[in-house]
C-alpha cells in the first residue's frame, strides 16, 4: 500500500457511516472479515448507520437481512438511495404523483413516505408529477419510454444514484442503476433534476442532520461515491478493499476523492 495513507486508529470515531454492497456483502456472498469488525464496533458503543446507494430493498428489509448477519438495526439507521429519493420529493413536492422505474424496495419507501404511485400507462399519459429511476434487473423498453415520456410532459426527473455498475459474488460485476439513469439522460438530452445517493452529503444529511458531529466517519468500497462524499461532507472516510476498488486504482487516486485511510478490511483495524 502506498504510503501517503496513514493507519487507520478506527476506535477513535463515534459515528459511522458504513455502506452496504462491498463492505457488508458482495451480491449474495457476506463479508465476514467487515462482519466481524462491525459486530465489535456496535459492541463498543459505536453508533452505525448504513448508507447504500442500493435501492432495491426498502430498509426494513436491510434490517431484517442484516439481523440474519447477527447485527441488529432498526431501519431509522439505514439510509438507501431510494429513501433518500423519496424523502427529498416528498420535502418539495408532497404527496405528488410519481412513477417509479425501478424495483419493489423503491416503490415501497414512496408509498411509506406519502407518495401516489401511477402506472406506467398512466406515465405515457401525462399523469405522472415526478419520476424516481434506481436499478432495474427487470428493465424493458416499455418501462424505458413511459420514464421518458413522463419527463417530456414535465415530470420532476430524479435519479436514486448514478452507480454504473455494481459488485457481485468472486470480484464480478453487473450494469448499476447509473446505466438505466444514462439512457433516459441520452434520450432526454439532459441530467436529472436531483441525484439522491452518494456522493450527494444529502444521505449524510439524512443521517446525521446538517451539523454533522465531530467524530464522524464514512466506510465503502468506492472511491467516486463513500469517498467522495466523505470529502465533500468535510468527514474522514475508510476505503475498504473489499468491493470494486483496487489498490491500483488507489495509489494513483486524485485528491478529491483521497481517502483518509485505507483498509483491508474493517477486522484489519482490529489486529
Amino acid at each position: 500500500m502506498n504510503k501517503k495513507y496513514k493507519k487507520c486508529d478506527i476506535i477513535k470515531y463515534d459515528v459511522f457511516l458504513v455502506d452496504i454492497d462491498g463492505v457488508v456483502w458482495r451480491g449474495r456472498e457476506p463479508i465476514s472479515d467487515n462482519i466481524e469488525g462491525l459486530k465489535r464496533l456496535i459492541k463498543l458503543g459505536k453508533e452505525v448507520f448504513f448508507v447504500t446507494n442500493n435501492s432495491t430493498r426498502s430498509r426494513t428489509v436491510y434490517s431484517v437481512l442484516l439481523e440474519k448477519l447477527g447485527i441488529t438495526v432498526d431501519e431509522n439507521h439505514i439510509i438507501t438511495s431510494g429513501y433518500a429519493s423519496v424523502l427529498w420529493l416528498s420535502k418539495i413536492k408532497p404527496n405528488s404523483l410519481t412513477y417509479i422505474l425501478g424495483e419493489e424496495g423503491l416503490a415501497e419507501e414512496a408509498v411509506k413516505a406519502g407518495l401516489k404511485l401511477v402506472t406506467r400507462s398512466e406515465a405515457l399519459s401525462g399523469s405522472a408529477e415526478a419520476v424516481i429511476v434506481g436499478l432495474d434487473r427487470n428493465l424493458t423498453y416499455s418501462k424505458l419510454n413511459a420514464a421518458y415520456k413522463a419527463v417530456v410532459d414535465g415530470a420532476i426527473f430524479i435519479a436514486s444514484n448514478k452507480d454504473p455498475v455494481f459488485p457481485l459474488e468472486k470480484g464480478s460485476k453487473a450494469p448499476g442503476a447509473g446505466a438505466i439513469v444514462a439512457a433516459l439522460e441520452a434520450c432526454l438530452g439532459r441530467e436529472p433534476d436531483f441525484v439522491a445517493g452518494k456522493p450527494n452529503p444529502w444521505m449524510v444529511e439524512i443521517a446525521v442532520g446538517k451539523k454533522v458531529p465531530t467524530g464522524t466517519v464514512i466506510i465503502g468500497d468506492r472511491l467516486d461515491t463513500d469517498i467522495l462524499m466523505a470529502n465533500l461532507a468535510g468527514v474522514d472516510s475508510i476505503l475498504v478493499l473489499t468491493g470494486v476498488t483496487s489498490v491500483e486504482q488507489v495509489n494513483r487516486v486524485e485528491e478529491e476523492i483521497r481517502p483518509t485511510c485505507v483498509l483491508q478490511s474493517i477486522k484489519e483495524s482490529f489486529d
